[in-house]
Parts: C-alpha cells; sequence; structure tokens
C-alpha cells in the first residue's frame, strides 16, 4: 500500500534535490518545475510525514538523503576545496571518480547508512552524515560520524542535518543508540555533538587511526529516548 503526498517547496535549488526526501521512506516520482513535488512514500514509513514532523523537515535549512552516483561531481569538488577545513581530523576522502564508485559500492553492499546534506535553497553539498556498524538484536545501537565541507562549514547546517538523520536512526533505522567518537581537540565536532543532544560518556586511547597515526577519542552518545525528549 502506499501514500501520496504533496509536500510545498520553496526555492529552485532545492527543487532541484527534492528527490532527497527518499531518505524519509519515499521514491519521487515525478517533479513539476513550480512550486510543488509530488513523491510517493511506503504505508510504512508515512508516520515519518505527520504535520508536526513535515514542519520540522520545512522548517530546516538543509535536507538528506542516501549517496548516489549522481553525486560523484559534488562530491569530488567538495572534497578538494575542503583541505583546510578537513585538516588531519579526517582520513583521505575520494579524490578521482573511481574512488567515489568504491565509497558507492560500501555504501550500497554493506549494512552503513551514509547519507549526504544539501543546502535546501542552493543544492550544494553541505556534508556527508554516516551511520556505521549498525548492530540490532539487544544493542540496536551504531556510530555516527560526519564532516562538512566548505563553504558551509561554521554555519549551523550539520547541525540540522544529523537531527533528520538522527530522526531516520530512531525510527527508519529502529536503533536505541547512536554514538560519537570524537578527538578531544575537534572543537568543531565536540560543539555539534553536544548541540545536538550527545552526552559525553567516556574515553578511549588510541581509538581510531587517523591519517596513519593512532588517535585518542572521547566516547558521546544519545539515546532514542533522549532525541524524543528534545522535540
Amino acid at each position: 500500500m502506499s501514500l501520496l503526498t504533496e509536500l510545498e517547496i520553496f526555492g529552485d535549488g532545492f527543487l532541484q534535490r527534492c528527490r532527497a526526501y527518499g531518505a524519509a521512506g519515499g521514491r519521487v516520482y515525478r517533479c513539476c518545475i513550480a512550486k510543488r513535488v509530488t513523491i510517493e512514500i511506503s504505508f510504512g514509513a508515512a508516520k515519518l510525514f505527520t504535520r508536526e514532523k513535515m514542519n520540522q523537515i520545512n522548517n530546516s535549512r538543509v535536507i538528506i538523503r542516501p549517496s548516489e552516483a549522481g553525486d560523484c561531481e559534488a562530491f569530488l569538488t567538495a572534497v578538494r576545496r575542503s583541505r583546510a577545513v578537513h585538516g588531519s581530523w579526517i582520513n583521505r576522502k575520494a579524490k578521482t571518480p573511481a574512488e567515489y564508485q568504491k565509497y558507492l559500492e560500501k555504501c550500497e553492499k554493506g549494512a552503513n547508512h551514509f547519507y549526504c546534506v544539501f543546502h535546501r535553497e542552493t543544492g550544494g553539498l553541505v556534508g556527508v552524515i554516516n551511520l556505521n556498524n549498525p548492530v540490532l538484536g539487544v544493542l540496536c545501537s551504531a556510530s555516527v560520524g560526519y564532516y562538512a565541507f566548505a563553504p558551509y562549514a561554521g554555519q549551523g547546517l550539520m547541525g540540522e542535518g544529523l537531527q533528520l538523520v538522527l530522526r531516520q536512526a530512531f525510527t527508519k533505522h529502529k536503533l536505541h543508540r547512536v554514538e560519537a567518537d570524537i578527538q578531544p581537540k575537534n572543537r568543531a565536532s565536540l560543539a555539534l555533538a553536544k548541540k545536538c543532544g550527545f552526552v559525553k560518556e567516556g574515553f578511549s586511547r588510541r581509538f581510531a587511526k587517523i591519517r596513519g597515526r593512532w588517535r585518542d577519542h572521547e566516547r558521546w552518545a544519545i539515546l532514542a529516548e533522549d532525541f524524543r525528549k528534545r522535540k
């Protein structure tokens, strides 16, 4: 069974990226070059599109959807212009179409959930947020990784994107807990986690190998009930 819902879309840049609403459980079937787009969502995901939730989505400056092949050029360009932003905080990202294709295959074949964050008005690629290594059963948990692209870093857009991804984590993906492992001196990432409701839980020595070196990380986490209380 399906449910057809019409969404009011404002801004040509966003209209071009309207298929990103597929991240909320649906697929775009057609879009009119006007102020409307018609999407089809599965009956099981219809609960995501209550009036309250749609207002929250529409009030955000960003939209999210899973990474896809058509993002290759935008992704590679964003990586090139963001070297100063990323510094030594994250491992090297794809630099060629072949490397991006390998990244995409990892997205499609693995259990991980990789989301692109787009600016609502311009359609520009704001950043990437990944739900890594999800484990269901008695844990229902995953780790989250994220990185912003210039010129959108530092504008609060990734915080809005992370809120949308967390909604997916605790509804569509049925997780109970999402953990963020952050280097102690990465102030921007720590600030983002705090802003989105993550709580510091501990410290892991030489936790992950970043740019060839084992680096310490702080452990931050948010639970489904924490997220619901913030809404």
